[in-house]
């Protein structure tokens, strides 16, 4: 079960897509929506953490893959939801592959 509120966490190779491409305001609201999105997808239910290799970033916050109870990971849905794309950096990359599969499957459904 997750400990801390998911804001304080740092889902391994989910990051808001075209952050980089937008105003601040863009990826403030970008954000808000990403975690309106993570916070109906968890809100009340067990999670596994399965922490990275790395299993903190440089300002301190858990890098990990969230499990839920049926088995799928809620990092892979973030990005097959469009909220996010991948982003993986040596060594945390276990699911790298399966994370592309899903940015590439919201990218044929319109979801990016």
């Amino acid at each position: 079960m997750l400990e801390k509120p998911v804001s304080a966490e740092r889902l391994i190779a989910a990051i808001r897509s075209s952050c980089t491409a937008q105003d601040r305001a863009t990826i403030l609201a970008l954000g808000r929506e990403a975690a309106a999105f993570m916070k109906r997808l968890l809100d009340g239910q067990p999670v596994d953490v399965e922490q990275g290799v790395e299993k903190r970033n440089r300002y301190g916050r858990l890098l990990a893959y969230l499990w839920l109870a049926d088995g799928s990971m809620a990092n892979v849905t973030i990005v097959r939801e469009g909220y996010a794309q991948p982003f993986t950096k040596s060594p945390n990359v276990r699911y790298a592959a399966l994370l592309r599969q899903s940015a590439g499957q919201a990218s044929r459904e319109g979801s990016l």
